[in-house]
């Protein structure tokens, strides 16, 4: 974006003046009372400020006062600006340190706008001096109505025939704001679950839904998804398998230890069993943590791991050796939260404030993950803490019965706890790492990979 380059002032017609909303911080209202009092001083105002093409960039007050005044000439000044983000962006700003001040409707509405210029939520933060949190909360609203459209607009554009990676382009081409394959591929399969389990539930064939699916969405027919589906959410699809299924149970069913020698090899062979899945549980635990650790890192935060996990370490990285790291809890943090709120299995902090929690719960009860993070919210009296649960997707259902408790909802969780799975923290962890490019911030990628209960 190009600096303010002031131009040789001019005089020119007023009809040649163009007002275009596209590019106006400021809201419809305009105040009459400031246009009245430029008009008591027009020949003393400073020139207005337009663009090369004439649209204005500061002074609409001071233009209204010229046209009441019935002018037909007005002093400008020419600047200079790339498009039209850039022109929003210089308005923006000599808006908000002069003249009447931005409102917070104003200031909601810019972010949205510059939000949809593809402004990141950091740049707005500067332009309009307010926190990251605040330019998140603004356009949240924005944001989750675009993930909807384009949601809808996968469902249309896959009936239509195109595939996975055409309406991946297709839609980039539609908003500054990248989407890709894999969160496409993501979204049609929501789309196919929804479709797969409402026709069952209607009564639909097995037979009768794959027809359908293969006739309305071709291309998910060739990649796979359709019949991923349907034998993932349709259980008729293991009906026929009970028999079979019944007999190698019957044939591999052993014949109880009689002896003790016999007894006791059954039992050292259960414990070797249990030690193996409990160390399987251990490393998948530990790769969650180091993956949540990575992206609060690459998205500019500070984070924290469990005190007991500190020593812990992922492909011979330490987590205590990580950048971010932090070694002791901010003293603002440590003072008020007990030693139990330091035993949560992940935190991201920015400005020396927990904005996110996380809670790896591979195969253990989902109640103290839970009960740890409420415990650190109510700890630091801070509502706003992204509380998550991450756990693998057959494990939705168990967090959101779990959730439903009146425990829970007394607490706010059941409207603030949210689910990822490993599958999407694992493909989000693999598209953050390996690009150069910038994102966004720690909210969007939070909205795009955790699931609200």
């Amino acid at each position: 974006m190009t600096d303010f380059v002031s131009e040789t002032q001019r005089t020119i017609s007023i009809d040649e003046i163009k007002v275009d909303e596209s590019i106006d911080p400021r809201s419809e209202v305009r105040s009459d009372t400031k246009i009245h009092e430029y008009l008591d001083n027009i020949d003393r105002m400073p020139p207005i400020l337009v663009d090369q093409n004439n649209r204005i960039l500061d002074g609409i007050h001071r233009y209204k006062a010229h046209l009441l005044d019935n002018r037909d000439t007005i002093k400008v000044e020419v600047v200079e600006v790339d498009d039209d983000t850039d022109a929003f962006i210089k308005s923006v700003k000599w808006n908000a340190i002069h003249g009447i001040q931005l409102s917070e409707f104003d200031k909601k509405n810019i972010a949205i706008k510059l939000w949809r210029f593809g402004v990141s939520d950091q740049e707005s933060s500067e332009i309009l001096s307010l926190s990251s949190r605040t330019i998140h909360r603004h356009v949240a609203e924005a944001k989750n109505q675009l993930k909807e459209d384009r949601k809808n607009s996968v469902s249309v554009l896959s009936a239509e025939g195109f595939s996975t990676r055409e309406i991946a382009k297709i839609l980039n081409e539609e908003s500054p704001h990248p989407i890709t394959g894999e969160t496409v591929r993501k979204y049609l399969i929501q789309y196919i679950e929804s479709l797969v389990i409402t026709k069952h539930n209607n009564g639909w064939s097995v037979e009768q839904i794959e027809a359908d699916l293969i006739k309305m969405h071709p291309e998910q027919v060739k990649n796979g998804l359709v019949s991923k589906t349907l034998e993932n959410y349709v259980p008729k699809f293991t009906e026929e398998l009970d028999d079979d299924v019944e007999g190698v149970v019957e044939a591999t069913t052993e014949v109880e230890p009689t002896t003790e020698a016999e007894v006791q090899e059954r039992a050292e062979a259960k414990s070797d069993v249990d030690e193996e899945k409990d160390q399987d549980s251990n490393r998948i635990h530990v790769k969650m943590q180091y993956k949540l650790l990575e992206l609060g890192t690459k998205m500019g935060l500070k984070v924290w791991v469990a005190s007991d996990d500190r020593s812990k370490s992922f492909e011979g990285k330490l987590f205590s050796e990580l950048p971010a790291m932090l070694s002791t809890l901010p003293t603002n943090v440590r003072a008020r939260v007990s030693q139990s709120s330091e035993r949560v299995d992940v935190l991201w902090l920015e400005n020396n404030k927990v904005v996110a929690a996380f809670e790896v719960e591979h195969s253990t009860s989902i109640d103290s993950g839970l009960l740890r993070m409420s415990d650190m919210s109510i700890e630091l009296n801070d509502a706003d803490i992204a509380i998550n649960i991450v756990a693998p997707s057959d494990r939705l259902e168990e967090v959101r019965k779990k959730l439903n408790r009146s425990t829970y909802k007394k607490l706010g969780l059941t409207n603030s706890c949210r689910f990822i799975s490993y599958d999407d923290l694992a493909n989000k962890f693999n598209d953050v790492m390996n690009t150069a490019e910038t994102h966004d911030g720690w909210q969007d990628l939070l909205d795009e990979i955790a699931f609200k209960l």
